[in-house]
């Protein structure tokens, strides 16, 4: 282990770099011998490195409820539309307040088509190229089974005759 001149160590920077502490960071840079601008370099890389690193860096926001155990949480505030319990659940999480507001925003609209009676359930009318589509397919399938029946037909007809 590197020892400083005076009564810090290595491990007593990396403990400033890691708690954010820029006065001990300094303290102990300025006890090393360091220059200033090498002080301000260190402090300020020190601090994005520890400002981009994040428990659920890359995760996605179904990741992040896992891994924190509060999936079946928040599923559960999701389907009571209970607004600020989701935003509760989400803000430790490591989200900025747009995501949560937007996750928020987007559990109350699907929870709002979840069908309780099936029978009285009525879809949202069809576009006119969808039923077009639809109809085509329909044109399509129909002209193959004329083909098969016809093509059936003249094989039985000589086998027959």
């Amino acid at each position: 282990m590197f020892k400083f001149k005076k009564k810090y160590t290595s491990e007593d920077l990396s403990k400033a770099m890691d708690n954010k502490d820029e006065d001990k960071m300094r303290v102990i840079l300025q006890e090393f011998g360091t220059d200033e601008s090498t002080i301000k370099s260190v402090i300020a890389d020190a601090l994005a490195v520890r400002k981009n690193t994040s428990k659920y860096g890359g995760m996605t926001v179904n990741e992040r409820l896992s891994v924190a155990g509060v999936i079946d949480e928040f599923d559960a505030a999701a389907l009571a539309k209970d607004e600020n319990k989701m935003r509760e659940i989400l803000q430790p999480l490591e989200l900025g307040e747009s995501n949560i507001k937007a996750i928020i925003d987007s559990q109350v609209k699907v929870n709002d088509i979840v069908v309780d009676d099936p029978v009285h359930f009525v879809l949202p009318k069809q576009s006119e190229a969808s039923k077009l589509y639809i109809k085509t397919k329909k044109a399509i399938a129909a002209a193959y089974t004329a083909v098969i029946i016809i093509i059936l037909f003249y094989f039985v007809k000589s086998l027959w005759f």
